[in-house]
Parts: C-alpha cells; structure tokens; sequence
C-alpha cells in the first residue's frame, strides 16, 4: 500500500510504512491507527515503529537538517543503512501562504533537488520521493458546496472532507465500506463529499484542500533515482599556519581543513622538515577531518634555515612548502 484515503496524513502516512496489517478504529469521536498491532497515529510513533523495523539501520532528517555542518550530517547518518529525510513544508504553504504560491512550491522544489543531491553524495544508491498525499489547489474566492451536516457520534471520525466509522447517508457523498477499506474493522464504512463538496466543519475556506476522494489527492507520484555511479568525495584540502620566522627550537604549525563539498573524505598529512633537501625530521601521520589539528614540531639542530613540507601521507603528494629563516640566540647549534 502506498498511500491510503482519506487522504489525511494520520492515515495516508502510516499506509506508506511497511507492514502486514493496517487498522483504522473509532473510538470517542477520534481515531486510533495501528499497523501490525502497533500504534501509528502520531510523528514520533510512526519514526519509532521503523527504528524498531530496521533495528537501528536507519536514520532520520528533517530538509532543513541538510543546510548543517558536513562532519555534523555524516555523523548523523553514520551506519544508517535508511535515511528518511521528511519536510511539511508544502503542507505549510498550501495552508499559510495566500499569495504567489504557485512560485513558492518552485523554491520548495528546489530544495527537494538538493536533497536528492546531497543523498547521493551521502553514498545512498537509490532515492525515492513520494508524499502520504496529494492536494486540489483552488483559486480563491471559489465556492465550495456545503452539503448536510454529520451529528456528533463517538462511533463517528468527523473531517471537511470525508467521515469514517459509522456516518449516516449524506445525499451528495458516496460510501465505502470495509470490504472496499481493508483496513476498516466490519460494519464500518467512510463517506466522501462529491467534487470538492464539503461537509459544514469550522475553520476558513482554504485554497489547499484535501481529504476526499479526488484523484489529484489520490493518485501519488513516486519518483525512483539511482546515481550514475557512487559519487566518491575527495580528501579535504588544507591551510596552513606557521610563525613568521622560527625563533624557538620548539614550534607549532597548525593545519585547518577547507571542506567544499558534503563528500569530502579525511586527508592523513605528515611533515618533513628538510636542511639543504636532506631531511632532518619527519613527523607522525596525522589526520585532518573536522577540527583544526596542531603538531609541536621540535628541531633536532639548529640550521640557519629549514624547509617546512606538508605531504599527503598515502600518496606522497606534496601540499605545502615553504623555506623559513632560522633566528635562536643562545642555542647550540647542534642542540
């Protein structure tokens, strides 16, 4: 089951989770959601319901999180076999925003691309978009035919747009039962208003309606994309700090990362300090990723200048040189 009617998110998101069995109930007016016995109504229980389906192989993101430091994101998704990235920010358009919204939906659009680009570069060989459901987006000021209204009924679900459970017949809805809603318990049955008829419910007229029947609601979209190939990042880049002239024995020089992209791999760096191209010391490998790393250096001579080089410890490849004058009054030449 992909999604589910009515197309409301309590019960269209909890269809897109996998599962075996999906039941809707009445109860007091409200409706409870189960999938495989396991209540599924809100946010959170529908996230802990795949944490506990994938056994912690997963791993969660609102689109906003995207915009995040790059070792921060990795961080989060480390291990995470799944990632689900989820975004409401359609439906908050579609329900706050009354003017240019055509346009807006075009920015959203734009970051739902970034996010199947940063996916992919995450190392992710398959994404799918899809959504709980679709919308009818009306011109406004349009008229909205309001049919008989539905008594109160804690054996009743009362929205806009549809009632489940056990509504009366309302001449200008259709009715399906549970053998057409297999997720309805026996001798329940939901009512859909015709067209974008609604049934009399409080709120303000919206221009994004939904929770019928309509196919623009109903039939969703999904859209698969696999990468050409894996996208593999390169190592990061480094800048590097050193004192203007050596005038200790003992000295630091800092290495900083420059991360341009979000697939940026860790760089393992030593240094060589040389005295006429022989060299006089080598350091330990260290490894440059997320923070500034910085190496005390101590001279094992003192010559009237040195040679500072920053190598790339796996493929020898050199990243910075730079000759610096020597200046120690009161050493030994040879400390």
């Amino acid at each position: 089951m992909l999604a589910s009617i009515p197309s409301i998110t309590e019960i269209a998101m909890a269809a897109l989770l996998p599962h075996q069995k999906m039941s809707v109930q009445v109860s007091k007016g409200d409706i409870k959601i189960t999938l495989d016995g396991k209540t599924v109504l809100t946010k959170a229980e529908r996230i802990n319901f795949l944490k506990e389906k994938f056994e912690g192989k997963i791993a969660f993101l609102e689109i906003k999180d995207l915009q995040k430091n790059v070792v921060e994101l990795k961080k989060r998704v480390e291990n995470a076999q799944i990632l689900v990235i989820m975004d409401r920010e359609i439906d908050k358009a579609g329900s706050f925003i009354t003017e240019d919204l055509i346009n807006y939906f075009d920015q959203l659009l734009i970051r739902i691309k970034k996010a199947v680009e940063t996916s992919a570069k995450l190392g992710y060989e398959k994404i799918i978009l899809t959504t709980d459901h679709g919308f009818l987006l009306m011109p406004l000021p349009h008229k909205t035919d309001i049919l008989e209204s539905i008594p109160s009924s804690p054996e009743t679900f009362i929205g806009k747009r549809f009632a489940i459970g056990k509504p009366p017949q309302i001449q200008g809805a259709i009715s399906l039962s549970n053998e057409n809603l297999e997720y309805l318990p026996e001798n329940t049955w939901a009512i859909f208003p015709i067209g974008i008829s609604q049934f009399p419910r409080p709120g303000p007229k919206e221009q994004f309606i939904h929770g019928g029947i309509s196919p623009q609601e109903c039939f969703i979209g999904i859209l698969e994309c696999t990468p050409k190939k894996k996208m593999k990042g390169q190592k990061v880049r480094i800048k590097v700090s050193l004192p203007s002239i050596i005038s200790s024995a003992i000295f630091i020089v800092s290495i900083k990362p420059i991360i341009q992209q979000i697939s940026d791999l860790p760089r393992t760096v030593i240094i060589e300090l040389l005295e006429q191209d022989r060299i006089i010391l080598r350091s330990e490998p260290t490894q440059v990723y997320d923070k500034e790393e910085s190496l005390t250096l101590k001279l094992p001579r003192i010559p009237k200048e040195i040679e500072v080089k920053i190598k790339d410890y796996e493929t020898e490849e050199v990243l910075f040189r730079k000759t610096m004058k020597v200046s120690l009054e009161g050493y030994d030449e040879l400390l």
